[in-house]
């Protein structure tokens, strides 16, 4: 900028000027604004880049094949030990349809009577185990059975209800779709996890297959997995973070990020009302990647499935994006009673955001030329 002068050597311009901050609305916007650019930047990277070269790099899909032929030997343990049925072929190797089918038998059984092969806890407690207490344990807490000696049976009102699922003509109330639908979570999905915990403790066997040297294998490959997914959702993270909040910034003169250019808006010192310097500005940066930890257990999201995310790394990342929010709300709570709108951030850093325009009536009032 050129400064200007008059002839004695004095500035022509007036230094009196009046500056405001932004408001709080345009601040929290350019923080959000910043967020979302570098969360589709990671995403797009972790997807189309990080993660192929991830999976290159090492024996990913070889691992995730060896997965799935895990995943199969132990429903193949299972079904052969009539613990587990499928209601066709092509259902066969999905664990969870099985388990709902396998279900759905259980309670037709208690219903009418029919299909006794279905009663999975009779046959692990009983014809595996020979433990006919373990097999009453089952039902004795159970609101729906009722232990008569050795013999468990669906309580007569709750029999009848269901009743309407499998005689011709009749159909269910919504009374006896609810139960139907509470035996499957309350009571069978629980007994299922219980006995396999106990499968856990004495193991099973099938075909020349151990129940507990199969599923530790897929233990040990499904952590293999997630521990390339985590890396790689690092590497992104980390990769576009840099590039959003420190490459981009100081490539620019006035140390903007993207948002900052779109929306016209400068940071300055608040004591000397000048932009920050280089190092000022990684500071910064250091600031924002912490705020951005927020979703970085959205990155891997659509090479692994949603619900997935929230399991990756032992949780570690729900722990950093926990972490990262609390620190974002106290920020918030802080420029909600900040004279000038300063975020935490802003006050650690003694800086201020003012619009473009503000910083060119600063630059005047020096006495140079914008």
């Amino acid at each position: 900028m050129e400064e200007i002068y008059d002839k004695y050597g004095s500035d022509t311009r007036s230094n009196e000027i009046n500056i405001t901050p932004l408001k709080r609305g345009r601040r929290i916007l350019i923080f959000l604004g910043d967020l979302f650019v570098n969360l589709i930047m990671c995403m797009l990277i972790m997807n189309i880049a990080v993660m192929p070269i991830t999976k290159a790099a090492s024996s990913y899909n070889d691992k995730t094949d060896e997965m799935y032929d895990r995943t199969e030997d132990i429903a193949d343990i299972l079904r052969g030990n009539n613990l587990l049925y499928y209601e066709n072929d092509s259902e066969k190797t999905y664990l969870t349809t099985s388990m709902y089918y396998t279900a759905e038998k259980f309670i037709e059984y208690y219903t009418t009577g029919e299909g006794s092969q279905y009663e999975i806890f009779y046959n692990y407690y009983i014809d595996i185990r020979e433990d006919q207490e373990a097999y009453l344990d089952v039902y004795r807490e159970s609101d729906y059975f009722v232990v008569e000696g050795t013999t468990v049976s669906l309580l007569p009102y709750y029999q009848e209800l269901l009743m309407s699922f499998y005689r011709i003509g009749d159909s269910p109330s919504n009374e006896a779709e609810t139960l139907y639908e509470d035996i499957i979570d309350v009571f069978f999905n629980v007994a299922f996890d219980e006995m396999i915990g106990d499968i856990a403790v004495n193991d099973l066997y099938w075909n020349g297959l151990s129940y507990n040297e199969v599923d530790d294998r897929l233990a040990y490959l499904v952590a293999y997995c997630d521990n390339m997914i985590v890396l790689a959702t690092y590497i992104s993270f980390f990769l576009c973070s840099i590039v959003c909040f420190l490459i981009i910034p100081l490539c620019n003169h006035n140390g903007k990020t993207i948002t900052m250019m779109v929306l016209h808006t400068e940071r300055i010192g608040i004591n000397n009302l000048y932009l920050l310097k280089k190092g000022e500005v990684a500071i910064q940066s250091i600031f924002s990647m912490v705020c951005n930890l927020v979703f970085i257990m959205f990155i891997p999201w659509p090479t692994v499935n949603f619900n997935y995310l929230f399991g990756l790394g032992s949780g570690q990342f729900m722990i950093l994006s926990g972490i990262s929010l609390l620190i974002i709300l106290a920020s918030l709570i802080m420029m909600l009673f900040s004279q000038y709108n300063q975020t935490l951030f802003d006050r650690l850093t003694r800086t201020v955001m003012i619009s473009t325009d503000s910083l060119d009536e600063i630059y005047r009032a020096k006495g140079y030329k914008v």
